[in-house]
């Protein structure tokens, strides 16, 4: 219980554990979907076009992990910037 009250400004965000925390906790949705566009039952769409079949399943296999590095950056700069916030609150 002593983690819940720690100052939250002393805490440290470290890139790699959330880009791979997101990494792994959207991994079973990107296997479902590209199941799904494989099968065809509801195809991958990539610059306006859609694809069925093994096209349809790398594609979203392949943006998996930019769609999640590009995610962790927004989301760690937006967790730094509250940090350096709390700081400033906290001093």
């Amino acid at each position: 219980m002593k983690s819940y009250f720690q100052n939250p400004s002393k805490t440290s965000i470290k890139f790699s554990i959330l880009f791979w925390q997101l990494f792994f906790g959207m991994l079973p949705f990107t296997l479902i979907i590209s199941i799904v566009a494989y099968t065809g039952q509801k195809p991958a769409e990539f610059n306006g076009e859609n694809f069925q079949g093994i096209s349809g399943a790398l594609i979203s296999l392949i943006t998996h992990p930019i769609v999640v590095f590009l995610g962790s950056i927004i989301l760690w700069t937006i967790l730094f910037i509250g940090r350096s916030l709390l700081k400033l609150i906290f001093k």
